[in-house]
């Protein structure tokens, strides 16, 4: 990865940094007796904290992944100690916590992935596209927009339904929209779309997702959130499916 990607990535992780810390250190607004929207808590902590993890191991401040997880480990530990210690109205949430770790680790069987041998040449249009500056202007509002403007959308229309807040269900379909919303920029962009891998891949992946949304509603009375267990499940997943399929030695002439 060239030195100016990386520092690409260390704006990026450094703003959401400070993004994430403030927002979990906000002062707890007092919840409605007759709530209209339902905060997706454990969702929100396993995405940020995952995001947190991934970019900053793409700094390339800390190469080895290892390392990576436990300081963010431990950094999830920390933060939600000092939710409880600060005059916040926050108590110490081990299902918070929980969920923050889980977005790690989901995190961590991503990192390294795409710097396989077999994948040198998208490395490079990868990278080269990242390198430049305006093209991060354009992924970091479809991002935020897409994430924040899809999940809205989907609540609103559920809501206009069935007066039910799907608030955790609105935040999960409008991150999958977005993340492959994103990717699809990229590999179109970096001109590196592998039309028969990505056939390889969809009918395991979908069969994936399937058994993810079991696992949620086998899952629905935990506390750390259905969607956050069935995200977590997939995203591991998905990666290990990824690796197979990238390391299959009859897949190589198509890389």
């Amino acid at each position: 990865m060239s030195k100016r990607t990386q520092l690409h990535w260390k704006i990026v992780f450094c703003l959401w940094f400070v993004v994430v810390t403030i927002a979990t250190h906000t002062p707890a607004m007092q919840e409605s007796e007759t709530p209209t929207f339902i905060s997706p808590d454990k969702l929100f902590h396993f995405v940020s904290f995952g995001v947190l993890a991934m970019t900053f191991w793409s700094t390339g401040w800390i190469k080895d992944k290892r390392k990576v997880l436990w300081l963010f480990i431990l950094w999830s530990v920390v933060d939600e100690l000092t939710q409880a210690l600060l005059p916040l109205g926050r108590p110490f949430s081990v299902a918070d916590l929980i969920a923050s770790v889980l977005g790690i680790v989901a995190a961590a069987s991503w990192m390294g992935m795409l710097t396989f041998p077999q994948l040198r040449e998208v490395q490079t249009k990868v990278d080269m596209l990242l390198s430049r500056t305006i093209v991060w202007f354009v992924l970091c509002p479809v991002a935020l927009i897409g994430a924040v403007g899809t999940s809205a959308v989907i609540w609103k229309i559920l809501w206009n339904l069935y007066q039910v807040s799907f608030g955790p269900l609105s935040l999960c379909l409008g991150l999958i929209i977005t993340a492959t919303v994103l990717l699809s920029i990229i590999s179109i962009w970096a001109q590196c779309l592998e039309k028969k891998i990505l056939k390889k891949l969809f009918p395991t992946l979908l069969v994936l997702g399937i058994v993810a949304i079991i696992i949620g509603f086998a899952t629905s009375d935990i506390e750390v959130g259905a969607y956050t267990i069935g995200l977590t499940f997939f995203t591991i997943g998905s990666a290990r499916i990824w690796r197979a399929t990238i390391t299959d030695k009859s897949t190589w002439g198509t890389m």
